[in-house]
């Protein structure tokens, strides 16, 4: 992984995408600012690489067709509250789909494009002790001992915040869901526990979706 600064508070990665069985690499070198507007260029261009599966814990060899790139404030700057907001013009034509848009916001105990730091981490959101569900939760308010500078006794975790997400294609309704190409889409994605069952929130359209996982 290579990384360029953007700015005092944004860097630009080069580094495989591999969540979501995603298609493409992210460079730094698509990604420009010019006269005060950020632009990220995707393009169709083969990047061999050797690869590793979290899962089998053994490296391959794959190629990804596309070009891509992320910036992330990770680590750099944290927000504790208030309003964001963007001014943005998404790429392609909502009838084309291949593109995946989003503006996103991460807690920043787990970094994007990183699996492994967001297992057992995100989306974690609550702060009580529940015996049974220690091992679903890393820093859970159970614990007596504060590791890395963490405060013992105090659950944290990685909610995150989809601002927008935006899929194009053909009209026609995504795979067991009641989505629909093309969409746009807003989601807060928490874990709340409830007797024993997690929430999680999305909208969608202005419609709210619900589904629970235990």
């Amino acid at each position: 992984m290579q990384l360029k600064r953007l700015s005092p508070r944004f860097i630009e990665l080069t580094i495989l995408k591999d969540t979501n069985d995603a298609l493409h690499v992210y460079k730094s070198e698509n990604v420009k600012t010019m006269n005060g507007v950020l632009n990220i260029t995707t393009t169709l261009q083969d990047n061999d690489y050797k690869a590793f599966n979290e899962k089998t814990k053994k490296y391959y060899v794959d190629t990804k067709h596309v070009q891509s790139s992320m910036i992330q404030g990770w680590n750099k700057f944290c927000i504790t509250g208030g309003i964001v907001e963007f001014s943005a013009r998404l790429p392609g034509k909502g009838s084309v789909g291949g593109m995946w848009p989003a503006l996103w916001m991460l807690g920043n105990l787990a970094r994007a494009t990183y699996v492994g730091s967001s297992d057992w981490v995100w989306p974690y959101s609550y702060d009580e002790c529940h015996l049974a569900d220690v091992n679903r939760q890393e820093i859970n308010a159970c614990r007596n001992v504060g590791h890395y500078g963490m405060i013992p006794g105090v659950g944290r975790g990685a909610p995150e915040i989809d601002i927008l997400e935006t899929m194009g294609g053909d009209k026609g309704a995504l795979p067991n869901t009641p989505v629909e190409r093309p969409y746009f889409s807003t989601s807060l994605q928490v874990s709340l526990r409830i007797d024993m069952v997690f929430l999680n929130f999305v909208f969608v359209d202005k419609i709210l979706m619900l589904w629970m996982h235990s």
